[in-house]
């Protein structure tokens, strides 16, 4: 008889909690309703904003997150790379040093290839073209012999629109000197030296594969590789953790085609490199690495956005990610005063890049730890990111769905709504509070909805390998997250001032 009793009882009791959870499941329904309706005005200029892009104003404030992204995040790039990459530089000291005038000769070039040979380079990547004929024909025959000593690979910038024939695609250098190297990818580097496309199209390209040991062509009908991931692929293919895996080029291609690299950048000085010559003995006190006072620099430098470029002084000092031997240091050592021994001993067993900057010329492009480097540090950079990240690299979020809106885009504006709501939320409270206790609340509130952002830019390129969604606009979320608060002080203050006029003017009467 009890138990029958309290059925009843019970029943009545769940049916009045799942009445009351209803209810209440009804009232966070609506208040979530108010605060998104609330907001809705400043997330519908916001995604006008995006749309219309005025000024370039989207794409600037993108380019600045990524910059201050990468700065950053810089300490913390692996080094598992710069010890397999080095750079040969050539610049206007380097011809006059070396007895040439613009351009070199082949036999300069060739002496180049002879030195890394000798010295036990691992392979050499030309970022030239060499589609004039300058000297005779023993020079030439001299450079090509050079080529054949070293896996060679050759820029090749000629598009493949301008053949005549298919046949003569492949073959965009001097065919003396193609015919040495291992494969000429393309060395184009897009959008202000921040972004690779690893796969150019060239509707004629195909030739057979000159790896030894290799069963598919050098690369895919239609398509010319990025030098870096030429590279990589030679890379990748005689290393033994790589060959075969994942992030093997050859045997998952569908991770590297049609694909977009996105550099990223370490800040670590190459340590070793202080050694070759007496201008460089300063390198671990003038070039940003990972100890904490650089870091504490380096996020100084991003916060408060001081030093655009983040100093172009630092590449002339020396400073780079990966070791520069200027082309004078290696080719006349004892009349430079550089030591051949510890260039040597640098250069041994890695991959050399060879590159220039001469004056006229404009392979230049800005980085955001080093500043303006010369167009192949990019490319050697490029390179140590495949090695590092394997098929993992940062890339490019997915093309643009709707007004050039893309997904990063919704995630961004997802979070200026969400921070848009939380701040019309908070607004209720502040209105309790004195002005400044509010405006103090206000500027903690802001400063969270940026640390917020940024936490949420961090965890998705960690977690989809994108590049950071747009960190200006994350701070931006932040003034939005704190304007209702503003608003709210602002009106507290302005019924305080109210009051106090009414109280002089009642004193006055």
């Amino acid at each position: 008889m009890v138990l029958s009793d309290d059925v009843p009882k019970l029943r009545s009791a769940m049916i009045a909690l799942v009445r009351r959870g209803g209810s209440c499941a009804a009232g966070a329904a609506a208040a979530a309703l108010e605060l998104f309706l609330a907001a809705l005005p400043t997330i519908a200029i916001t995604v006008l904003i995006a749309i219309i892009n005025p000024f370039g104003v989207k794409d600037a404030a993108e380019d600045a997150s990524l910059d201050v992204y990468e700065r950053l995040m810089a300490p913390w790039y692996p080094r598992a790379g710069q010890e397999q990459i080095a750079v040969i530089l050539m610049d206007d000291t380097s011809l006059r040093a070396l007895g040439q005038r613009f351009p070199p000769d082949f036999t300069t070039y060739a002496r180049i290839g002879d030195a890394l040979t000798a010295i036990g380079a691992e392979a050499v990547f030309f970022d030239f073209n060499f589609i004039d004929r300058r000297g005779d024909d023993a020079d030439i025959a001299f450079f090509a012999a050079s080529l054949g000593n070293l896996p060679t690979f050759l820029a090749a910038t000629e598009p493949a629109s301008t053949a005549e024939t298919c046949q003569e695609v492949n073959v965009v250098n001097l065919p003396d000197i193609a015919k040495a190297v291992r494969s000429e990818p393309h060395p184009l580097i897009r959008n202000d030296g921040r972004r690779v496309e690893l796969w150019r199209q060239e509707p004629c390209a195909r030739q057979a594969d000159r790896l030894p040991g290799a069963d598919q062509a050098d690369w895919p009908s239609g398509l010319r590789p990025a030098a870096a991931l030429e590279l990589y692929r030679w890379y990748c293919w005689k290393t033994d953790g790589c060959r075969g895996s994942a992030d093997d080029p050859r045997g998952n291609p569908d991770a590297f085609l049609g694909m977009t690299l996105t550099i990223e950048w370490g800040s670590a000085w190459p340590r070793g490199a202080e050694s070759v010559h007496p201008a460089y003995a300063k390198l671990p006190s003038v070039c940003p690495d990972d100890s904490p006072a650089s870091i504490v620099q380096q996020f100084r430098r991003s916060v408060l956005m001081a030093e655009k470029k983040a100093g172009d002084i630092l590449f002339a000092r020396g400073c780079s990610y990966h070791p520069v031997i200027r082309a004078e240091w290696l080719l006349e050592p004892d009349a430079t005063g550089a030591d051949a021994d510890a260039i040597g001993r640098l250069l041994a067993g890695r991959v050399v890049l060879v590159g220039a900057i001469f004056a006229g010329q404009n392979d230049v492009a800005g980085t955001p730890v080093f500043g303006d480097m010369p167009g192949v540090m990019l490319h050697a950079m490029a390179f140590d990111n495949l090695i590092v990240r394997g098929a993992g690299f940062l890339g490019t979020w997915p093309d643009g769905w709707f007004g050039g809106l893309g997904s990063d885009d919704a995630i961004e504006l997802a979070i200026v709504g969400v921070m848009a709501a939380l701040g019309h939320c908070l607004a209720k409270l502040v209105s309790r509070w004195r002005p400044l206790t509010g405006l103090a609340v206000a500027c903690v509130v802001a400063a969270a909805g940026g640390l917020l952002g940024f936490g949420c830019v961090v965890f998705l390129t960690a977690w989809q390998r994108f590049e950071p969604v747009n960190w200006v606009g994350l701070m931006l979320a932040g003034i939005v997250l704190s304007h209702p608060l503003l608003d709210a002080i602002t009106e507290n203050w302005r019924r305080r001032v109210e009051g106090l006029r009414s109280q002089l003017r009642l004193r006055k009467e």
